[in-house]
C-alpha cells in the first residue's frame, strides 16, 4: 500500500510540476483550437492565461481581438487590436477587424481616418471601405456612403462584408428589392454568415 500511495504522490507531483512549465504558446495553441470550435468563452480564458505569461505574445493579443468582436465587445476588440499592432502584427491583419470594432462603437471620425493606403491586400482595402461607407450611412451621407462601398465593391466583388454592406445601402434607400438577391448569394457562398442573417432577418420583418 506505500508504495501505491508513493507512486500517486509522485503522480500528482508531476502533474503540478508540469503545470508550471506551460507557455504563453501552449495557452496560444489551445485558445486557437478553441476558436475554430466557436468556443469563445473558453478561448477568452486562454488567451487572457497566454498574456499573463506573455503580456507581448502579439498573435495572442489579435486573436483576443478577434474574439471580444465576435462576442459583441468592440470596445475590447479595438483595445486589443490597437496593442497587437503596436506589437508588430501587420496592418492586414488587424484594420479591418480595427474598422468593424470601431464602426459598431459608433466612431465615426476614428474610423474614417484609418489609412486604406497602408494596407497591401484588396480584400482588407474594400473591407475598410465598406466599414466607411456604412460609417458615413449611419451619419445619413448616403453619397459618400455609395461612393466607398462602390469601391470596396471593385476591389473584392465577392468579399461577403462588402456584399453585405452594399445590401444595407441598398435597404437604406429603398431598394429593398436589389437587396435581397445580393444576400442570398453571400449566403451560397457561405450558409452560416451572420451578418447575412441578421439583415435579411431585418428585411423580412420590415415586410412582415
Amino acid at each position: 500500500m506505500k508504495q501505491i500511495r508513493w507512486v500517486l504522490v509522485a503522480v500528482v507531483f508531476g502533474l503540478l510540476v508540469g503545470c508550471g512549465n506551460t507557455t504563453d504558446a501552449d495557452y496560444l495553441e489551445r485558445a486557437k483550437d478553441l476558436f475554430d470550435k466557436g468556443q469563445l468563452k473558453a478561448a477568452s480564458i486562454e488567451l487572457k492565461n497566454a498574456l499573463q505569461e506573455n503580456q507581448n505574445n502579439a498573435e495572442a493579443r489579435r486573436l483576443l481581438g478577434v474574439v471580444h468582436l465576435r462576442a459583441g465587445d468592440p470596445a475590447g476588440a479595438a483595445k486589443e487590436l490597437r496593442r497587437a499592432g503596436e506589437l508588430g502584427v501587420a496592418t492586414d491583419a488587424v484594420q479591418p477587424l480595427l474598422a468593424r470594432a470601431l464602426l459598431s462603437q459608433g466612431k465615426y471620425d476614428e474610423l474614417e481616418k484609418l489609412p486604406v493606403a497602408s494596407l497591401s491586400g484588396s480584400n482588407e482595402k474594400a473591407e475598410v471601405l465598406a466599414a466607411q461607407g456604412l460609417g458615413k450611412l449611419a451619419g445619413n451621407s448616403r453619397d459618400d456612403a455609395k461612393k466607398r462601398i462602390d469601391q470596396a465593391l471593385a476591389l473584392a466583388p465577392k468579399s461577403s462584408y462588402v456584399l453585405v454592406a452594399q445590401a444595407r445601402l441598398l435597404a437604406a434607400t429603398k431598394q429593398k428589392d436589389k437587396a435581397y438577391p445580393i444576400l442570398d448569394e453571400v449566403l451560397k457562398q457561405d450558409q452560416n454568415y451572420a451578418p447575412a442573417w441578421a439583415l435579411l432577418g431585418d428585411l423580412r420583418r420590415s415586410d412582415k
